[in-house]
């Protein structure tokens, strides 16, 4: 690390020449730890809290006011302890509590006492840790921090929204929809000021709720959030991400009218562009949330309505389609209805996913195929290719070409399991009778070097899918 190495040369040079000028003061220790907290190497935290354990025994108990020192590096060792969600960092966040609580008292330096800062990074930690329980420790800290307001009236401890967002972050991501409304409550109770945050993140929990009506319901927050705008808090005016958000969650839902629903917010973020927002440039996210919901429906012609998208979003707001955007037109295809009697719309859903794997394959920018899309070609195979022999050897071909580039997972896997019957076994090179369950660690490392392992597992116990239809003249591939 340059920075320490930087600081034990201005050291040795002070303590060769004795020149003042020479000395390091406590800012040049923060600046090192701020660089390790940078660093993203691995062991930065315990190097940094080297560092401040040097600095303690430099200038604790100096009372020179410029040498004074505070909490604002240890505030940066607690986030980077909270950041790493390693198990234990809450502890060793309250032991840095307890440091700075002990070490503030000794020497009657209040700029040293723990923050709210500080206590945000704890619950952080226990958020990051994902410890059954620990999100009711988070609710007992924040109950900390209020009791000590309230009984000593010092400011410095009076939990903001970014204190509150860290709790409903982590019941966000369980899809604890009424936690996250009960701890909005509360900030309204208490006068503190909120804004789209807070509802940004009680719409990530209806997304992941599950909920029958999640639609309704992220629908429902937009309009609260509009609502508070019209009665004059600007701050919860909804953003792009809210509308994202919401289009997200109507992905999620089984109304059969989700594209409509999700087209009209769609127009609603075109319409605040072109009134001159900025903020509300259509963009790859947008273009991929609402290919999403298209894909995820039963609209029979939804791959064309997935290419209408994303031509008009290249046309009139140059957003590029990326990797993301051809997976999702390749899901469609994979989610298809049975075409088995249109036979026009088969050979055209056959076509798409093609054409769009092999945009992923020839355009360089966009990365090439991932596992994503060689599990959806599979899947289309299996439901648009007829002639058996000819489906067989493509899923071959698909196989050993996703080896081939390292992006075989677990979801890969399965899909071949699914759609190759009694050759699954010849394609991973095992033994029926002996492999029993197959896993991707259980493969050559080289098969999936690039690809985002999964867990997961298969095997013999599996359901075979059957096959149909009569033999036709092949067609031939080319996945290139």
């Amino acid at each position: 690390m340059r920075a320490e190495e930087t600081l034990q040369k201005m050291e040795d040079l002070y303590n060769e020449t004795g020149s003042a000028s020479l000395k390091p003061n406590h800012q040049c220790f923060v600046f090192c730890v701020d660089a390790w907290a940078r660093s993203n190497q691995r062991g930065a935290a315990k190097s940094a809290e080297r560092i401040l354990k040097k600095m303690e025994s430099l200038f604790l108990d100096s009372v020179d006011e410029a040498e004074r020192m505070n909490n604002f590096a240890y505030n940066i060792l607690t986030s980077l302890w909270a950041k790493t969600g390693d198990r234990g960092s809450s502890e060793r966040i309250r032991d840095i509590i307890h440091r700075l609580t002990k070490m503030s008292d000794q020497t009657n330096n209040e700029g040293l006492a723990p923050d709210k800062f500080t206590y945000t990074s704890l619950m952080l930690a226990l958020v990051n840790e994902k410890v059954p329980g620990n999100l009711e420790k988070c609710i007992a800290v924040l109950d900390q921090m209020e009791d000590f307001v309230e009984r000593t009236g010092k400011e410095a401890l009076v939990p903001d929204e970014m204190a509150y967002a860290t709790i409903m972050n982590g019941y966000s991501h369980d899809g604890n929809v009424q936690m996250v409304e009960s701890l909005i409550r509360r900030m309204k109770r208490k006068g503190i000021t909120y804004t789209d945050i807070a509802y940004n993140i009680l719409l990530n929990a209806i997304v992941k709720s599950k909920a029958h009506d999640v639609a309704e319901r992220a629908e429902d927050v937009l309009r609260r959030m509009e609502q508070e705008l019209a009665d004059g808090n600007s701050d919860c005016r909804p953003s792009i991400i809210s509308y994202i958000t919401c289009i997200k969650a109507i992905s999620r839902s089984h109304d059969p009218n989700k594209i409509k629903r999700a087209l009209k917010i769609f127009e609603t973020i075109v319409g605040r562009f072109k009134s001159g927002d900025e903020n509300f440039r259509p963009s790859d996210r947008v273009l991929g949330s609402v290919l999403d919901v298209v894909a995820k429906s039963n609209e029979p012609h939804k791959v064309s309505m997935c290419l209408g998208l994303i031509d008009r979003m290249e046309k009139e707001y140059g957003v590029v389609p990326n990797r993301v955007a051809y997976n999702i037109v390749l899901s469609a295809c994979a989610y298809h209805i049975d075409p088995s009697e249109n036979e026009q719309l088969r050979r055209e859903v056959l076509k798409t996913a093609i054409s769009s794997f092999q945009l992923l394959s020839k355009d360089g920018s966009l990365g090439g195929p991932d596992s994503s899309s060689y599990r959806s070609l599979l899947l289309v195979v299996d439901s648009f290719i007829k002639d058996e022999g000819e489906r067989m050897a493509s899923m071959e071909d698909l196989w050993n070409k996703c080896c081939k580039d390292g992006q075989a997972n677990q979801w890969v896997l399965q899909a071949l399991f699914k759609v190759s019957g009694p050759h699954f076994w010849r394609l991973v090179g095992k033994d029926r009778r002996s492999a029993g369950i197959v896993k991707v660690q259980d493969l050559p490392p080289e098969w999936s070097r690039n690809a985002n392992v999964k867990k997961g597992m298969m095997g013999s116990h599996h359901r075979q899918k059957k096959r149909r239809g009569a033999p036709r003249q092949r067609e031939q591939r080319n996945w290139r």
